[in-house]
């Protein structure tokens, strides 16, 4: 069966209530045993159907499929975690957003961080949404992304990982026009209680305009070219 087969009898299956418990933590396990395949021709051939049958497990059975996945998620083999990181990743397109596992209830997630905050609060942090977009266009930081913040900002890697999605993995015109918003959002956090929020906000602005300025100095070379 082909991707866009797989993904449209998912989608078929959901459509008529035909996936139950078994079967979607069946499915999950299929996909990330999929994610240890040796050929990466097959996984890139499946990866966007997986993702989107991912997707659809998630929404209708949680449980059953975060249970299947909470349990590679520490894995320390760097290829199943590049590639359950490929299938789980936010939009590129939308930086800002969410990952797909922020389709689970919160408290799920949540209760599995708290289980073991040092190892797994880290691992949260790429998948949670980062801003909000007001009608002004200023952005605000996401509710989710700052209680997770304020609870897990002590434990290792979760602000480092928070300053590295500051920073877009692509964009289109100049990088500045991505990075300037985010100086307002941030000072917000300048005058926060948690003392190691506040270090964090005060670093960050330093690089959001030091990324700011070499991106301005590196378009004036291009167009003095």
């Amino acid at each position: 069966m082909d991707g866009y087969h797989f993904h449209g009898s998912v989608e078929l299956l959901a459509k008529h209530g035909a996936i139950d418990p078994k079967f979607a933590r069946a499915m999950t396990a299929q996909i990330v045993k999929l994610s240890r395949a040796p050929n990466s021709d097959v996984f890139f051939a499946l990866d966007g159907p997986a993702r989107e049958a991912l997707l659809q497990f998630l929404k209708s059975h949680p449980s059953e499929t975060w249970e299947v996945l909470s349990s590679e998620l520490e894995n320390e083999d760097p290829l199943l975690r590049h590639r359950l990181n490929r299938l789980l990743e936010r939009d590129r397109e939308d930086w800002l957003g969410a990952g797909l596992l922020f389709e689970l209830p919160r408290d799920l997630y949540l209760g599995w961080v708290r289980a073991e905050p040092t190892k797994r609060a880290s691992i949260m942090v790429p998948w949670l949404p980062l801003a909000v977009k007001q009608h002004d266009s200023s952005l605000v930081w996401h509710p989710a992304m700052t209680s997770f913040v304020e609870e897990f900002s002590s434990q290792p890697d979760v602000l480092r990982g928070l300053s590295g999605r500051l920073r877009p993995g692509m964009w289109s015109d100049s990088l500045a026009s991505y990075l300037e918003p985010l100086i307002p959002m941030v000072s917000t956090w300048q005058n926060h209680p948690v003392p190691a929020i506040r270090a964090w906000a005060n670093s960050a602005i330093d690089n959001l305009r030091r990324w700011i300025d070499e991106e301005r100095e590196e378009d004036d070379d291009d167009l003095h070219r």
